[in-house]
């Protein structure tokens, strides 16, 4: 791990750009970063691309519910093992009465959309096949109480298997779960909605489900580390004490090992969670390809939780604690997601991706002392800081005062060590009040995508004397690293004491990078240096107040700039 004080001696080699933005040569560690080495990191395989979430369509399968003669449904709204809905509602034939709703399938991320919300679908005949009840949500005891009419015990079809409160379970004759289970087909919504009539759709990772369902671990506020912490209701209280239920380390564990058991996610209930040391995923406690371990706030909430690591010590410019309790999360290890956290107070990086294949996604980094979101690599180990992917972030408020404001840059990949860092992407990552710069590829020598990112109003608040205050900060130390540029914005960047503080600047980076797409710098001290491709007017109203204060889509993605 590389610290201020060498940067601070290797100052004077670097020279300072002469045109427009302030170049890195005039703040410590060359506003490169203290710690862009850290400890080793992880080999690994693939991430799962542009962190994107697929879906599943709603799992309307074959099979929903049908009743055969008389009006005895096969378990009420067909139900595979032990509660996994296959039914598109429930088509009831014969004498056990026909439905016509869907009962399946709901759209958006889970909330009570179309589908199988019709009371008495699903095989309502009151003679023969029996009468259903409650449509969607939990329906009582095995699937719905069968009324007379020639139905035997089984007869009952329990509205399609309807599903649970979260994530679209249904136990045996479709009674909601209250957490959900895994719908078979796989998609279940991002949070886990209470669709009726069975699974719902987006948010999922390809063939799983991504609600409620999914969570094999469970942390919060109310939580006890002697609970089982497999559920909601039974949730443990730490993070690092689920982090070993979900991934118990192996005896004589060596770095590059797997985690061992079976379990896949951790979820995290909303609150706010002091943490005073750092928490880091560990090079010995790997996930693979076919298994890759995800952290995540509670899939059925809109609130994200929130990890405060204010109490951590305080550290001073290129301090590193011989205990290594610096920075908030380090992803030392492969095939590991963060996602839907707030992180903020760390005393260096909230976030450091180190390992390989990695997805940090929608995580909202702010107050740390460093980088907010940190791509480094661990010198000697294999792949580390190679193919990690960072969608869908914001990270702001970024403040390095130990540092005169140097480091604390929003989004940042710098000084690597090893000669092989590529496969990295910013996507759809927002920063703004930053005391460094948005976005910081100081010496990092392989290309880095950067895709519909903004970046505004760096060092606003924050700034120090060796602030930088760029937008896009592309470059470093004269190293060569083509990046690669689509529909970039940058703007209000001009409040750092170094003069010409830019929207966009290749800082001394040789390669020639041009900027596809749609790319704009406005407002700025200097709009743009050595960067080809990017205008210099706002495009349509946009402003650094209102990109600030845009909601992003439900999909997590920022809107169209067009349309603020």
């Amino acid at each position: 791990m590389l610290k201020r004080t060498l940067a601070l001696a290797a100052l004077a080699s670097v020279s300072t750009l002469t045109v427009g933005c302030s170049s890195s040569g005039t703040s410590p560690e060359g506003s490169g970063g203290i710690h862009s080495g850290g400890s080793p990191a992880g080999s690994g395989g693939a991430t799962s691309g542009n962190g994107g979430s697929a879906s599943g369509s709603g799992g309307s399968g074959a099979n929903g519910g049908s009743t055969s003669t008389g009006g005895t449904s096969s378990a009420g709204g067909t139900v595979g093992g032990g509660g996994t809905v296959f039914g598109s509602g429930g088509a009831a034939t014969a004498s056990g009465g026909t439905t016509t709703s869907s009962g399946g399938a709901t759209t958006g991320r889970g909330g009570a959309g179309s589908g199988g919300t019709a009371v008495g679908s699903g095989g309502a005949t009151a003679s023969a096949g029996g009468s259903t009840s409650a449509s969607g949500g939990a329906t009582p005891a095995s699937g719905g109480a069968v009324s007379s009419g020639g139905a035997k015990s089984g007869g009952s079809t329990g509205a399609g298997g309807s599903t649970g409160a979260v994530g679209g379970t249904s136990a045996a004759g479709g009674s909601g779960a209250g957490a959900g289970g895994k719908s078979a087909g796989g998609s279940t919504s991002g949070s886990g909605g209470a669709g009726t009539g069975g699974a719902s759709s987006t948010g999922g990772a390809a063939g799983g489900s991504t609600g409620a369902s999914e969570c094999d671990v469970w942390v919060g506020t109310d939580g006890s580390d002697s609970a089982a912490g497999t559920s909601a209701g039974t949730a443990v209280a730490t993070l690092a004490h689920g982090y070993d239920l979900l991934c118990p380390p192996a005896t004589g564990a060596s770095a590059g090992d797997v985690c061992s058991g079976t379990l896949k996610t951790l979820c995290i209930k909303a609150g706010t969670y002091a943490i005073n040391t750092r928490f880091e995923l560990k090079k010995t406690r790997m996930g693979t390809a076919s298994r890759t371990l995800t952290i995540e706030g509670d899939p059925g909430s809109s609130s994200k939780p929130v990890l405060d690591f204010s109490g951590q010590p305080r550290v001073s410019c290129g301090d590193n604690p011989s205990d290594g309790n610096l920075g908030g999360i380090t992803m030392n290890a492969d095939y590991w997601v963060l996602k839907r956290l707030e992180i903020k107070g760390a005393n260096d990086n909230c976030v450091k991706v180190q390992g390989s294949h990695n997805l940090v996604q929608e995580v909202v980094a702010h107050g740390c002392a460093d980088c907010g979101i940190q791509i480094s690599d661990g010198s000697g180990y294999t792949n580390s800081g190679t193919n990690n992917s960072v969608v869908n972030c914001d990270a702001y408020g970024n403040s390095d005062p130990q540092c005169n404001g140097a480091n604390a840059d929003g989004f940042c990949a710098k000084e690597n060590s090893s000669s092989n860092v590529s496969g990295n992407v910013f996507r759809g990552c927002r920063a703004w009040d930053n005391a460094d710069d948005g976005f910081d590829f100081y010496g990092w020598s392989s290309p880095v995508t950067v895709d519909n990112c903004w970046t505004m109003s760096m060092s606003k608040t924050t700034g120090g004397s060796s602030s930088n205050g760029n937008g896009f900060k592309l470059g470093g130390n004269k190293v060569s690293a083509a990046h690669i540029l689509k529909d970039l914005y940058a703007t209000d960047n001009k409040y750092a004491a170094s003069p010409g503080n830019c929207g966009f600047t290749n800082n001394s980076n040789p390669a020639s990078m041009t900027c596809t797409g749609t790319c704009a710098s406005w407002g700025n001290s200097t709009q743009v240096q050595n960067i080809d491709g990017v205008g210099t007017s706002a495009p349509g109203s946009a402003t650094a107040a209102n990109m600030i204060a845009a909601p992003r889509n439900a999909d997590g993605s920022l809107p169209s700039i067009t349309s603020l």
